[in-house]
């Protein structure tokens, strides 16, 4: 619909029929919708925002497919794991992923904060405070209550990053 406004179509029936989806279910609302004053001037301005969402659209397909690529590369070191065999890092992401609030992108984030090398946390607890994974607990005398998680990783490297 969007297209056909910018080539300059303004018929709202015509506009309506080539709804796709569940709006076809709502062709009397959508031509209701579609009635209106929408100008060659508004088709330009639709045309740069579309073309503005396509191109950061695209951006965020080659930084994905760049975040990828550098998954594969990162490999974790057999000394520890059975048969000797290394891990890669989306490997390592899709073991990450599997935690039960843990989401893919949270994965690639402390891979790529934290690395592969884990020896640097004591104990595997201090790695999820770290991380802030875990919520925390707030004690007043007698009285403990759960804390939210924190901000994590991702607000970490900021603050890191601009001092």
């Amino acid at each position: 619909m969007f297209d056909a406004l910018v080539a300059g179509e303004r018929n709202p029936r015509f506009l309506a029929d080539l709804a796709k989806g569940s709006l076809v279910n709502k062709k009397p609302t959508l031509i209701e919708a579609l009635t209106g004053r929408f100008g060659d001037h508004h088709g330009r301005l639709l045309r740069i925002l579309l073309g503005t969402v396509d191109h950061l659209t695209e951006q965020i397909r080659d930084l994905d497919r760049l975040i990828g690529q550098t998954l594969e590369e990162i490999t974790r070191p057999p000394a520890d794991l059975v048969a000797g065999t290394a891990r890669t890092g989306q490997e390592l992401a899709e073991r990450l992923d599997a935690i039960p609030g843990v989401g893919p992108m949270t994965a690639q984030i402390n891979l790529a904060e934290i690395g592969v090398d884990m020896s640097r946390f004591p104990t595997p607890e201090h790695l999820v405070s770290w991380a802030k994974l875990c919520p925390r607990t707030i004690q007043s005398g007698a009285k403990n209550t759960a804390g939210p998680a924190g901000w994590g990783l991702p607000t970490r490297t900021l603050i890191f990053r601009s001092a």
